[in-house]
């Protein structure tokens, strides 16, 4: 099977899996471990990337170390991918079933970026106003950015608010020198 229709049946095997378990959200934390691992840990990807370490071998490395922070489901989908030799799709079947849930589960995604942390109650206003305009779930993130300088950035789904101050600098620069 294509590489391209592999990720879609897997990512969404996953899915419909996950929601059959009613564990969407707990599968969901689970393959965001699994990326971050992917993409943090060489020694990780390396296991799973290698042809030269028996299934048996790669199993025995992993399961003392992953079932105690990934569940049933997200251990099933490496398991799989480790017999098909297949570790280097990991990333974008977790891409496309991210994008399932979001899509499926109604959840939009927002992303505060801020120069310094931001307090929760602060938090708690920008989302009740989003949430006034949006009727889905919505699933914060917190991502510091100091080139922000002030002020935040939202990106709501695919759109993106700017109300930074290094963007405010940047636009008065361009009004100030003209075209």
């Amino acid at each position: 099977m294509h590489g391209t229709a592999r990720i879609r049946t897997l990512a969404r095997g996953l899915f419909q899996s996950a929601q059959k378990a009613k564990t969407l959200r707990e599968t969901r934390q689970g393959v965001v471990i699994l990326c971050n691992l992917y993409r943090a840990a060489p020694q990780f990807r390396q296991i799973l990337l290698t042809r030269r370490i028996p299934l048996e071998k790669k199993t025995a490395i992993l399961m003392p170390v992953l079932t105690k922070v990934i569940g049933e489901l997200e251990w099933q989908l490496l398991i799989l991918l480790l017999e098909e030799n297949a570790g280097h799709l990991l990333p974008e079947v977790i891409r496309r079933f991210q994008q399932l849930v979001e899509r499926e589960a109604d959840i939009v995604p927002v992303t505060v970026y801020s120069a310094e942390e931001i307090a929760d109650e602060d938090m708690q206003r920008i989302l009740t106003h989003i949430g006034k305009q949006i009727p889905q779930t919505l699933e914060p993130r917190r991502i510091l950015d100091p080139d922000l300088i002030g002020g935040i950035k939202l990106r709501i789904a695919n759109q993106v608010v700017d109300g930074s101050v290094a963007t405010r600098l940047q636009k008065l620069k361009k009004q100030l020198l003209g075209p």
